[in-house]
């Protein structure tokens, strides 16, 4: 039997190797560097992609190989965009590249667009304002839906992902995931109104995981409190939250955040109800409040919105 697997890894082995070797043979993106790109991007006045990647990235390797060597995607990029390839092993991080009038390292390049992985893309128009960025490998297919915004006449007044992602929902108007990916693209002030009904699209579907209801009952929630102003409602995400799930660092937030929308309605000795039972489950959890507040600062800014809760915080000797 070992003998068997030892003959299907070699013939594994052997078979992508040839496959691999069969694409590299074609023609590929003429990618520059970080510096030089940024460099060449300036001149031309021309929009860019980043293909951000490690050495040691396998699929940083399959996008090479079978992604941008496709010739209808070879010529997308090269006849419109900059291709610039960065890499981030360690000695690449602390070279200086100058973006948007900056010299700044690679280091702090890919801080600054949040990369936490590889490959990852990112698209700039022609002043150096990110367009998007997308996190994981691209097939051909899904590269080209992206390239496509490069081709309009007139680009819609809209990021490349919200672009991408309207387009595809003209074809599955009905397909949750991508209601559900739109909707969480437009979580801000100036899009919370039509996020909140695809939330509510999305809440009528049966193919839900328990994970994902709870964190669009969460999100759905921090539009009402945060941009809508309507704290009723928003209490009764946070209070669904806390009544759908037994773990305690679900039920921290629920309390939390339905203290926050008590407040708001100026019913503090209800929110200081709340309060405590948030304050049970932190104990429980081993967890401090100000580790809570780096918790969920990225969806909600507690010291802008909420100082109430602070000043309760403290007088009841919350840790």
């Amino acid at each position: 039997m070992k003998t068997i697997f030892n003959v299907l890894a070699v013939f594994v082995f052997i078979f992508y190797t040839v496959s691999s070797f069969a694409y590299e043979k074609g023609p590929s993106v003429s990618w520059f560097n970080a510096k030089d790109g940024l460099k060449e991007m300036a001149t031309q006045h021309r929009p860019a992609i980043i293909d951000v990647g490690a050495s040691w990235c396998v699929w940083c390797k399959r996008m090479d190989t079978y992604t941008y060597t496709d010739s209808a995607i070879i010529g997308k990029i090269e006849s419109r965009l900059i291709p610039i390839r960065i890499t981030t092993d360690e000695d690449d991080m602390k070279t200086v590249i100058r973006y948007k009038g900056q010299d700044i390292t690679i280091e702090e390049f890919v801080e600054k667009f949040k990369i936490e992985g590889y490959p990852s893309t990112i698209f700039l128009n022609e002043d150096g304002e990110v367009l998007g960025v997308n996190d994981g490998y691209m097939n051909v297919e899904k590269l080209n839906n992206y390239l496509v915004y490069f081709e309009l006449p007139v680009r819609p007044d809209m990021k490349i992902d919200e672009y991408v992602l309207r387009e595809q929902l003209k074809l599955n108007p009905n397909d949750i995931n991508l209601n559900y990916s739109l909707a969480k693209l437009l979580s801000n002030k100036q899009h919370f109104e039509e996020a909140i009904q695809l939330f509510d699209k999305v809440l009528l579907s049966d193919e839900l995981e328990q994970s994902d209801i709870l964190q669009i009952q969460f999100r759905k929630g921090v539009l009402l409190l945060q941009y809508k102003k309507d704290y009723q409602k928003a209490y009764t995400c946070f209070d669904k939250m806390g009544t759908q799930s037994d773990t305690k660092l679900v039920k921290a937030v629920s309390s939390f955040f339905k203290a926050v929308a008590l407040v708001k309605q100026s019913k503090t000795e209800f929110a200081k109800a709340q309060l405590k039972i948030y304050g049970k489950n932190m104990k429980a959890l081993n967890k401090t409040t100000v580790e809570f507040i780096e918790l969920i600062e990225p969806y909600y800014n507690v010291q802008q919105e909420a100082q109430e809760i602070e000043t309760l915080i403290q007088s009841m000797k919350i840790a």
